[in-house]
């Protein structure tokens, strides 16, 4: 135990220094095990995944993160992570790759950012849905739950990263590993795809404009 204690501090301790020198640089960290993953399964329940976020959508997301995290920012890079964070998408066109998402009808409509801008960034996830590579599912909220997931994660073949608010944690044990991807098969199962998806970010969209 004294051992996983000191393994928490080391990693919390290196998440620190990673994230003093912005989130740019994290953001393309990230994009090239994903640019070497075959393999990329992401699930969140509060925020529109990162893979298919709208440019404003981003902004408006690193933004709130870089004023959460001012104290520890040498200096705030919000224009410079968005450009990251657009440029890891290149990964959906890549027909080499399965990416597989699945997202809770909740993060679609939570006011992560202006009205508008949330209107647009269910406009880009209805656009990608029936890509030959790309996955798409929403789990509507009238949808009983399999499984209650505590957090999102993402699977890089056969690697989970966690990103919480404080650090990120990086999962390769094969057993814990195999924990995730049973959540992802069980949220797959009330998960609604294609047009029913579509028809779904419309009701969403026209929530919004009332």
């Amino acid at each position: 135990m004294r051992d996983q204690l000191r393994d928490l501090r080391l990693a919390r301790a290196s998440w620190r220094r990673r994230i003093r020198r912005g989130h740019a640089p994290v953001q393309r960290q990230l994009a090239r095990p994903e640019a070497e993953a075959v393999h990329i399964v992401t699930v969140e329940l509060f925020l529109v995944p990162g893979l298919v976020q709208t440019a404003e959508y981003a902004r408006a997301v690193l933004a709130s993160a870089a004023a959460e995290m001012a104290e520890v920012l040498a200096e705030p890079d919000t224009d410079a992570a968005v450009r990251a964070r657009i440029r890891r998408q290149d990964v959906l066109y890549d027909p080499a790759k399965q990416i597989d998402i699945v997202v809770t009808e909740t993060a679609l409509r939570y006011r992560a950012c202006p009205v508008p801008v949330l209107r647009g960034q269910l406009d880009r996830i209805g656009g990608l849905i029936g890509l030959s590579n790309v996955h798409i599912g929403i789990i509507p909220l009238v949808r009983q739950l399999p499984v209650v997931p505590l957090h999102g994660y993402l699977q890089l073949d056969d690697q989970i990263i966690v990103e919480l608010n404080h650090t990120e944690l990086t999962v390769g044990d094969p057993d814990e590993v195999a924990v995730y991807q049973r959540i992802t098969d069980l949220l797959w199962t009330v998960a609604v795809e294609g047009d029913a998806a579509r028809a779904l970010l419309a009701r969403i969209a026209a929530d919004l404009a009332g």
